[in-house]
């Protein structure tokens, strides 16, 4: 006797104004809703937590504010994104993720460590933003290396101020300064991630572009847990 085999309905995302694959896969109607240009984008700005209309358009160049109010209001529409207005738990009014939206934290991780792997250069004159390296931490940070690891480093980038303290094979990254940090590590974006690829530490110590205040040892750890070498073999969760 064989098995019946039960298919779910497809269920419609309600109200979608955009332009649809018009396919019953789970991928393509996931496209449907977060495929568009600069949705992700926008996805990545609130994973750092609320923020303002303005915010997002000064760290989105190039969107235009049409363009921005349209996508979060359909992001709104379909429950992706929420409005943090009198929210008590938000610093500032404007837009957060949803519990909805913040599922997508992985799917962005997955691709910033996909994109890790591909030969990358900054370009002269694109928008450069340091907290976009807090997402690049998170996603690349390799708990299998962190076993027994208790520190604290900080980072100065280009006027800002940042730390991550990873304890029990879990990380936590907050802006700011952090009382008595392990490491403190002070240099530019594009030299950290030049590093993060494999670049030679000792190269940029000794030309000036990296300065580092902390235990050599400390300095080792950190760069075997956030490897974009390794980033590939990283398996999500």
């Amino acid at each position: 006797m064989q098995a019946q085999v039960r298919y779910l309905p497809v269920v419609e995302v309600p109200d979608m104004k955009k332009r649809s694959y018009e396919q019953n896969c789970t991928l393509a109607l996931a496209l449907d809703v977060i495929g568009d240009r600069w949705t992700l984008l926008i996805v990545r700005e609130l994973l750092l937590g609320p923020k303002r209309y303005s915010e997002l358009l000064k760290d989105l160049r190039g969107m235009g504010t049409n363009l921005l109010a349209d996508r979060l209001k359909h992001l709104e529409e379909i429950g992706i994104v929420q409005r943090a207005d009198g929210d008590e738990e938000a610093s500032v009014k404007g837009y957060r993720l949803s519990a909805t939206g913040q599922g997508l934290e992985e799917v962005v991780f997955a691709i910033v460590r996909w994109g890790a792997q591909m030969p990358f250069k900054f370009r002269e004159g694109a928008l450069s933003n340091p907290e976009w390296d807090i997402v690049a931490m998170r996603a690349l940070f390799q708990p299998e290396h962190a076993a027994d690891v208790d520190e604290i480093y900080q980072f100065e980038i280009e006027g800002f101020s940042y730390f991550v303290h990873v304890c029990n094979r879990e990380i936590a990254i907050r802006t700011g300064v952090a009382e008595v940090p392990n490491l403190t590590v002070k240099t530019d974006r594009t030299t950290l991630s030049e590093m993060g690829r494999g670049a030679s530490m000792t190269e940029a110590l000794s030309d000036g572009r990296l300065a580092l205040e902390g235990s050599p040892h400390s300095a080792e750890r950190m760069v075997s847990m956030f490897s974009r070498s390794q980033a590939g073999a990283h398996s999500p969760g």
